[in-house]
């Protein structure tokens, strides 16, 4: 499993590891049918994600999604009928997963309540910030017309409270986030994952235009639900912290894909959306620090006294020792923390899961310069210290790196497309 060209049993694993081909869809590979819901630049595919939950919902199955992201996992309980429970500490996250949970015409009185809001609003909106953050991109304004249509829909005033909203008002917002998302692409670079911080040239939408756009958004993403989701339940929560749960009420099946070690920066990425929900400048900074695989590094931190696996720390002295500019500085630290992070997030996730549980990861490896980060390895090593077993790896092969994106990659020899891997475990008194 150390080589870019697929994983291999990891050591110490006390039960024979099957390294299998695909038993069933690749995790990017969509059909026709699966449309995403969202423009996201993680995350795995629906059907993939139904053909997983199907292969171990026998018996009582409750699942969990640590890191719910755009919400595929819990999407897919939903139509399968299956209880899930979605997590994410991106507010912007939650909005689309539970947007996903809408049943078929229910944002309808939303979205007619934010077209008139638009027609009708000629001032500024009333709104806790003095300043809007969405008028760093767009006149004052489309400004005050965007936040008129999220009033109406969420009947708040100030930022949005994305665990009160319903599936039906996720639904509009996330409306609105296309348009905002659209319009800002239109003016930045190639690199989806980054915005600017202010548009000299702001963007103007008169009103016809926004309500023509609004309107269009349904042409757009999956169709909607049609079952009921009241099994589906949705909240912010940090991967990090301490989270107990009542034993009968414990998951005992996750599917989830950790934040990429690539230095995708996730608070950045979603800044458009951040600024629909009416979240500040200084609370998108809190949030973009807080998250794991943040590009910042907090200088006080301690990267010694964790305990983060043999694997992450001989990845960490082979970046110390790299010949590049900063590793052994800026980039060993960025590494370090999130390492950290994520040592402590599945032993978070260990700690709340029932005794029977199976856990699906797909994790994707990557590159620092030309070092190989076997980020596969790493959690198979983080787990099996925590009591769990490897029970299979299923590697999908070549799938495009974020790294690629950056022009000075070319500078160093290394493949464009690296492993991804689904793993499978449970706990090492399972049978």
């Amino acid at each position: 499993m150390s080589a870019p060209d697929g994983p291999q049993p990891a050591a110490g694993v006390t039960q024979p590891l099957a390294v299998s081909s695909q038993p069933f869809p690749s995790p990017k590979q969509r059909s026709k049918s699966d449309r995403a819901a969202y423009h996201y630049y993680a995350g795995f595919s629906l059907e993939f994600a139904k053909a997983f939950l199907c292969q171990h919902m026998s018996g009582w199955v409750t699942v969990l999604d640590p890191w719910n992201g755009s919400g595929t996992t819990t999407r897919a309980a939903a139509e399968l009928s299956i209880p899930a429970l979605g997590e994410d500490l991106n507010p912007a996250m939650i909005v689309v997963a539970k947007g996903r949970l809408a049943r078929e015409g229910e944002d309808q009185s939303s979205l007619e309540a934010a077209l008139t809001a638009i027609d009708q609003h000629t001032s500024k909106a009333t709104t806790t910030e003095v300043v809007d953050p969405l008028e760093n991109w767009f006149t004052a304004e489309t400004s005050y017309r965007l936040r008129a249509s999220t009033q109406a829909i969420t009947g708040e005033l100030g930022a949005v409270h994305v665990d009160a909203i319903s599936p039906a008002q996720a639904k509009a917002l996330t409306r609105v986030f296309r348009i905002v998302r659209d319009q800002m692409v239109l003016r930045s670079g190639s690199n989806p994952t980054w915005f600017k911080n202010r548009f000299e040239d702001k963007i103007d939408l008169p009103v016809p235009l926004l309500q023509r756009l609004l309107r269009e958004q349904s042409r757009h993403g999956e169709p909607d639900l049609g079952t009921s989701a009241e099994k589906v339940h949705l909240k912010l929560n940090d991967s990090t912290v301490e989270l107990r749960q009542p034993a009968d009420e414990l998951p005992n099946l996750v599917l989830t894909s950790p934040p990429y070690c690539t230095r995708i920066d996730y608070g950045v990425a979603t800044r458009p959306e951040l600024s629909v929900l009416g979240i500040s400048i200084p609370g998108q900074a809190r949030l973009r620090r807080s998250l794991l695989g943040t590009t910042t590094v907090e200088s006080a931190q301690d990267m010694t006294s964790k305990e983060i696996g043999i694997e992450a720390t001989k990845t960490l002295d082979r970046v110390a020792v790299h010949p590049s500019r900063a590793s052994a500085t800026y980039y060993y630290k960025w590494l370090a923390q999130y390492f950290i992070g994520y040592a402590v997030s599945l032993t978070r996730l260990s700690e709340r899961l029932a005794t029977d549980a199976t856990i699906g990861l797909v994790v994707q490896n990557s590159y620092y310069k030309d070092e190989y980060i076997d980020l596969s390895k790493i959690t198979c090593d983080l787990l099996e210290g925590l009591g769990w077993v490897t029970r299979e790896i299923t590697s999908f092969g070549g799938n495009r790196s974020m790294h690629a994106l950056h022009p000075g990659s070319k500078t160093y020899s290394r493949p464009s497309r690296v492993a991804e891997n689904l793993i499978t475990f449970s706990r090492g008194t399972r049978l």
